[in-house]
Order: structure tokens, then sequence, then C-alpha cells
């Protein structure tokens, strides 16, 4: 039903999408991933579909996570993990379908400055969306090499029950 799904913050319009063959609902959202920035998360028995880079839910200190002030160091409190730099992308290229071209496909890239990277590594990704214009999809390809990048670094750390509220 509707009040088990939340589409509340999906505000783009999407001019034409191609779903060529049978397929779970989840395969045919992830190019809509890719393309929109937003994730597919559950909670309260509610999927919700929030977009990314809104403000932060919660800042949290050490005392609100739990954390010793003489901390084990066989357990961290937080961990944290780095990709390395030969890891990520140094180009990302995006190929999609451009209205304005007869739905033809079409790919637009974004790269970062050869000389500031220490990677070679190139991505791609047709995605079997419709665009209105070339810029779009360029943003795609930006957003998405920076989005590797910013993804460089991840922590993760056990909260205490008193947390649950920030799922």
């Amino acid at each position: 039903t509707s009040t088990m799904r939340d589409t509340s913050e999906l505000t783009d319009v999407v001019h034409g999408y191609v779903v060529s063959s049978r397929m779970e609902a989840r395969s045919a959202i992830e190019p809509l991933v890719v393309a929109y920035f937003f994730d597919g998360v559950e909670s309260d028995f509610t999927v919700q579909f929030p977009k990314r880079g809104q403000a932060s839910a919660a800042s949290l200190t050490e005392d609100d996570i739990g954390a010793d002030p003489q901390p084990n160091t066989s357990r961290p409190y937080i961990t944290e993990t780095r990709r390395e730099e030969v890891e990520l992308l140094a180009r990302m290229e995006v190929t999609a379908a451009l209205s304005s071209i007869d739905y033809q496909p079409h790919s637009e890239y974004a790269k970062r400055a050869e000389e500031a990277i220490q990677t070679s590594r190139q991505g791609s990704v047709e995605l079997p969306i419709a665009f209105d214009n070339v810029d779009e999809i360029a943003q795609i390809a930006e957003k998405s090499l920076w989005r590797d990048w910013a993804a460089r670094t991840q922590y993760s750390l056990a909260v205490p029950l008193k947390q649950v509220r920030l799922d």
C-alpha cells in the first residue's frame, strides 16, 4: 500500500525509462539510484527513498556512542576504512538516451586532473533513462566520479540502544 513507502523526496522528472526484460524491482530501481542519487532504506516498516546530500540527522558525541574514555585497543568503538587511491576512479563515463537526438545513446564523461592523482581506473555506466539535454548526463558523470572519491573513507560504529531513533 502507499503507506508502506515514502517517495516524497523524489522530485526529479524522468523523461523516459526502459525496462527491456523481466527483473526484480530492485534491479529496475538501481539505474534510477545512479542517476538521481537517492537511497532505499526500511524504517518503521516503511520503505523510504531519501535523497543523498541532505543535512546530517544528528551529531553524536563520544558519550552518545558509549565511547570508553580509556579505549580498548583490541576493540575500537569506531572503525575507519580507507580505500587506496589506485582503487578510485580517474574517469567516469555515463551513456544514456538523449531525447533531442531521437533517443539515441549519448555519452558524457568526467575526469580528475591526471597530475593530481595516482590512478588510471575508469568506470562507465549505461542508463536505461532518457534525458532532455547533455548537461544532465554530464552532471551524473561528474557527481558519480566525485561520489567515488567522497566515499573513499568509511566509518562504522555500534551505538547504544538509546540511539535507535537514528536507524
